[in-house]
């Protein structure tokens, strides 16, 4: 059975996004550049771990 996506997901995802958004980019703004270098550099290390495990 294939189900059609609820009126309005894209809203109601945004809705619930958002603030994840907001709070990651006021984070990163508290961040000196030096820092934002090395959370950077992990998050692209992760972004590699992550890619080997599912064979990208």
């Amino acid at each position: 059975m294939i189900v059609a996506p609820a009126e309005h997901w894209e809203a109601m995802a945004y809705e619930h996004v958002a603030p994840v958004i907001q709070g990651v980019t006021e984070a990163a703004a508290d961040l000196s550049p030096q820092d934002r270098a090395v959370v950077a550099a992990f998050l692209r290390r992760v972004v590699g771990v992550y890619d080997g495990a599912t064979g990208r």
